[in-house]
């Protein structure tokens, strides 16, 4: 293939990792977009209603399952995330021959902006789960907000506990090094057995 086909070629390839990408950015922007539309409606309907407790039950339960879905959303677009922005990566740094690591620094941060996500979706499904419990203990009044708070850090200490650090992040790094292997074969010329 010509030098400048070939350039053609993968500047396209490149483009396209890059596209990919931002639509999954943008899926969950979307999707936070409308939940937070969908919340803020349910919760301005149970306000506006006086005649029934502040936390009724079917508000609670459709939060819960829209925080649920948005949570394992996020997780499940962050591997394709992962994946065309390494893909990306590699192609400009064998296009434009800079070292090896050059994609794959990630300086220290404070927090991820996708933890962001993963921590709304926590804190709100953690919500709904302890004021659904509240609502039950009725009988309890001072057992109540102990059930609540309970509930809330059972409810954090699963999602962020199981879900996210010791099977998503896991993913992640499993992603991660799988590619760096592939993309270093490719780089040094040896063939990838995968």
């Amino acid at each position: 293939m010509e030098e400048k086909t070939r350039h053609e070629v993968l500047k396209s390839i490149y483009e396209q990792h890059w596209l990919h990408a931002r639509h999954v950015e943008n899926e969950r922007l979307w999707f936070t977009n409308i939940y937070i539309l969908i919340v803020g409606v349910l919760l301005a309907y149970t306000f506006g209603k006086s005649e029934t407790s502040f936390w009724s039950w079917s508000i609670l339960a459709i939060i819960f399952i829209l925080s649920l879905a948005g949570f394992f959303m996020c997780h499940s677009l962050r591997i394709p995330f992962v994946y065309h922005t390494k893909m990306a990566d590699a192609i400009q740094i064998k296009q434009w021959d800079l070292p090896y690591n050059y994609g794959w620094y990630d300086p220290p941060k404070l927090i991820h902006f996708h933890a962001v996500f993963s921590w709304l979706y926590i804190v709100m499904s953690s919500f709904s789960v302890s004021f659904i419990l509240h609502d039950l203990a009725y009988d309890w009044s001072w057992y109540r907000w102990w059930i609540a708070l309970v509930a809330f850090l059972v409810c954090v200490g699963i999602l962020y506990g199981y879900f996210y650090k010791f099977i998503f992040e896991e993913k992640e790094k499993e992603t991660r090094k799988k590619l760096d292997e592939l993309l270093w074969a490719s780089a040094s010329g040896e063939k990838s057995s995968s």
